[in-house]
């Protein structure tokens, strides 16, 4: 399950717990820490040196957090902290866990949005070799719907 720990990680998480316990299911927590806040290490003065690092650390530690609530349900969960264009990473992730669903959360997308392109959550549901359910949140944490889809 990708979570980048925003308001959507909770209502996809407990989403995932559902089909966990339905199907004695484990639960994959996976964060991608963007590649584009490495610096090119041609840079003499790289403006955001080790940042990467700490907001793995950071993750690592917030999603141990989510990970041991999920123990104590009775739950199996692991964690996955990676580097690397999202989608790209979600995607392989998805292939080598051999993942049978990917659940999602996502906000509303406004229109500047839309017009800046596709999503991660866009990339993932066109790409990915297994089905994907998507929960999306409105910013004001109102629940809007849930999209999927299932690969042919």
């Amino acid at each position: 399950m990708p979570v980048d720990l925003s308001g959507c990680t909770s209502l996809a998480l407990r989403r995932a717990k559902e089909f966990a316990r339905q199907f004695n299911a484990v639960i994959d927590l996976l964060h991608v820490v963007p590649s584009a806040l490495n610096t090119s290490r041609h840079d003499p003065n790289p403006p955001v040196a080790g940042l990467a690092g700490v907001l793995k650390k950071e993750a690592r530690r917030e999603l141990s957090k989510l990970v041991a609530n999920l123990w104590e349900e009775d739950l199996m969960a692991t964690v996955v902290v990676r580097e690397g264009q999202p989608h790209d990473v979600i995607l392989k992730e998805a292939r080598s866990l051999n993942a049978d669903l990917i659940v999602m959360g996502a906000y509303e997308q406004n229109w500047l949005s839309r017009l800046l392109g596709k999503s991660t959550v866009e990339r993932v549901v066109q790409s990915a070799r297994c089905p994907v359910i998507v929960f999306r949140a409105a910013a004001n944490g109102a629940h809007l719907n849930i999209a999927g889809r299932i690969p042919a």
